[in-house]
């Protein structure tokens, strides 16, 4: 069984979803079939928990700073409550990960990696400079 549970898991269990693991999540693979699901979202509306993506809040004086080196965007300019699409680059410019990253305020803000990348993403920026605290399994997305 998975370590983490995102606060839709007892949804998709009551809906018969099949369960599996995704990046140390038990994600919903599909509930009535494939075919089924994709007429389904094509004819009417579909919904992707992805509680599973990584939330990290990185504050702090130094914050900003260690967003400017890790990430490819320039996030300086963006207003509170604002995000940018960016990549994580590690030492040698190589990609760790594709994130949105939100601005709280003026020295917090949210970074979302993939699931799988959760811990790579906040060694690049908590070695920036930066002070990450990952709250993947508290928040709903």
């Amino acid at each position: 069984m998975a370590r983490w549970r995102t606060p839709l898991h007892e949804e998709h269990v009551r809906l018969g979803a099949r369960l599996v693991d995704f990046a140390g999540w038990d994600m919903p693979l599909h509930y009535t079939g494939v075919v089924h699901e994709h007429l389904a979202v094509r004819n009417g509306v579909g919904v992707f928990d992805v509680s599973h993506l990584g939330k990290l809040f990185v504050s702090g004086a130094e914050a900003q700073s260690a967003l400017a080196f890790a990430l490819t965007a320039d996030v300086s300019g963006l207003a509170a409550g604002r995000a940018a699409y960016s990549l994580v680059l590690d030492d040698g410019g190589g990609c760790i990960d594709d994130v949105f990253v939100y601005r709280l305020d003026g020295r917090r803000w949210t970074i979302v990696p993939n699931a799988a990348n959760v811990s790579a993403v906040a060694e690049a920026v908590s070695s920036a400079g930066g002070d990450v605290i990952d709250e993947r399994d508290h928040w709903a997305i």
